[in-house]
């Protein structure tokens, strides 16, 4: 990479160095770290939310049910699918589901889809109808979208905002599918851009309303990246616990869904160091 954009680096990785000898692990983001020692990072990440925002928009019972309890997603719908328990879930397996979902939801084509999985496409057919099949207010919310935006010619998020489509009702069918899948694409997208923003105004907020209980000065917490679902915040060190329940109770509470959000927790002295 050549002056690459933070949210492009890459994450950790392991290099094959021989049989017999341990696999080397490379680490581009611990270069990134607070200069002062007595300071640690906190990231704290929105989990599976664009999937979360689709359960509440479409209303799926199915998707609500598997929602509302401490499973992983990707894990229940991998063991739903293919009948096996969640402990026999690979990581290869979740990993595979996880694309199958957000190319569905996203209308990514069968050769696509295939190409992804490394399948054929009369797999990757049978899985977008077994996909339907098992949560099917999905594709009637998709459709819902779709028609709204030919009428109106935009979408809107799940604040409100408008996101205008272009050629949603073109005559070419080809640019017409595209437009389509960009309007879904923005609804959740979108939606998430949205509960994002709306958490990195509120943790401000309240670490400011809590920093005298915390021990701490007001612009000591700092918002230092953000990273899809994820921000990064640099804290001192001896407070970092502290600071880390109190951010990700205001991002799980940020918005009212028909489910929980969920983050996930991280804490380190360098970027590539958090666990």
């Amino acid at each position: 990479m050549v002056e690459p954009n933070l949210q492009n680096v890459a994450k950790n990785f392991e290099v094959y160095t021989g049989e017999d000898s341990d696999n080397l692990e490379i680490s581009c983001r611990r270069a990134f770290y607070p200069t002062d020692p007595k300071r640690w990072l906190i990231s704290i990440d929105f989990c599976q939310l664009e999937m979360r925002i689709l359960a509440h928009l479409s209303k799926d019972p199915a998707l609500l049910e598997v929602m509302r309890t401490k499973k992983d997603i990707f894990t229940a719908i991998a063991a739903s699918w293919y009948k096996v328990s969640d402990d026999n879930v690979t990581d290869q397996l979740r990993n595979d589901t996880k694309k199958i979902c957000y190319g569905i939801v996203y209308g990514m084509g069968m050769c696509s889809l295939a190409d992804s999985l490394k399948c054929t496409e009369e797999q990757a057919n049978l899985l977008s109808r077994e996909f339907h099949a098992a949560y099917p207010y999905i594709r009637t919310y998709a459709e819902k979208i779709v028609r709204f935006a030919r009428i109106n010619g935009y979408i809107e998020t799940i604040t409100g905002r408008r996101r205008y489509v272009e050629n949603i009702n073109n005559a070419d069918i080809r640019i017409k599918n595209q437009a389509e899948r960009r309007a879904i694409n923005a609804s959740i997208q979108g939606s998430a851009a949205d509960i994002v923003k709306r958490a990195i105004l509120l943790t401000e907020k309240n670490i400011q309303k809590y920093s005298s209980d915390l021990g701490i000065e007001e612009n000591s917490v700092r918002l230092v990246l953000h990273v899809h679902d994820e921000l990064i915040f640099e804290v001192p060190k001896d407070k970092a616990k502290h600071i880390a329940k109190v951010l990700s109770t205001t991002m799980e509470k940020c918005v009212q869904l028909k489910i929980p959000l969920k983050v996930k927790v991280k804490i380190g002295k360098s970027w590539g160091d958090l666990k």
